[in-house]
């Protein structure tokens, strides 16, 4: 049940953030890139592809970065609740994978949050 929800959330907050033009002029810098979400307490991970300055859900690529943390720390930071930098640097969110293309979603994500 929890997964099915999580599912549902991570969708929304994707479709969300492809509607945004400043979000996806931003992610034509890495187009091709697959990158993947985890999360705290879960086995279960999001693989999005970018294509066509938007996040293409996609099954079992290899991601060129990871963000890993709890669900509510993701949601909160999707909702301009929480700032990425000080999650990151206090690690209750890690990434791994290419610093290129996390400082390029990083930057889009704030034109998102403008």
């Amino acid at each position: 049940m929890i997964e099915k929800l999580r599912e549902k959330l991570v969708l929304f907050a994707i479709s969300s953030l492809n509607k945004n033009k400043d979000f996806s002029k931003n992610l034509q810098l890495i187009e091709g890139e697959v990158l993947a979400f985890s999360f705290k307490g879960s086995s279960q991970l999001f693989y999005f592809k970018i294509e066509k300055g938007g996040l293409s859900r996609v099954f079992d690529a290899k991601p060129r970065v990871i963000f890993s943390g709890s669900g509510l720390r993701f949601l909160l930071l999707y909702l301009g609740f929480l700032d990425f930098d000080p999650l990151f640097f206090q690690r209750k969110i890690s990434v791994s994978g290419s610093l290129s293309t996390v400082l390029i979603l990083k930057n889009a994500f704030d034109y998102y949050l403008r």
